[in-house]
């Protein structure tokens, strides 16, 4: 195994192992579905028309890093991308440390400002603006 020599600001020079990326292929409703991950977590998603040119891209992405093709360790996130990517939103509710809640059917009713605060349009066309320290919980419920 080949060795990298890095330098770095505060000390001599050190020797480390190429970095080992693992990698899962599917299909989701964009193409091929790739997820990358490494012992830091993911790395890379990536969807394109061929299996082939997605291997080709992770290889360009990380040229030094030993790729290995793991479809039993990455099934499960490669499942759970290709769900996103076909339904990206799912309704949730917002709960406030007053008692109030707040329903998010879609994501074109909500809105965070640069400054942090959350706006919210609920079913009446009413504007609600949550400061996120009032926030208290958020809970996932099923599309309608």
């Amino acid at each position: 195994m080949q060795a990298v020599i890095r330098m770095f600001r505060d000390g001599p020079l050190t020797r480390r192992a190429p970095e080992m990326i693992r990698y899962g292929i599917g299909r989701c409703a964009l193409g091929a579905l790739l997820v990358a991950s490494s012992e830091r977590g993911i790395v890379s998603i990536m969807v394109r028309d061929t299996q082939s040119r997605l291997i080709r891209d992770l290889g360009m992405r990380f040229p030094k890093a030993k790729l290995v093709r793991d479809e039993a360790r990455n099934q499960a996130i490669v499942a759970k991308v290709g769900r996103y990517v076909a339904a990206p939103f799912r309704p949730f509710k917002i709960f406030m440390t007053d008692g109030r809640s707040f329903g998010i059917a879609t994501s074109d009713r909500l809105f965070i400002l640069p400054s942090g605060l959350i706006v919210v349009e609920d079913d009446r066309q009413v504007v609600n603006l949550l400061p996120p320290e009032q926030v208290s919980g958020v809970e996932t419920q099923s599309k309608p």
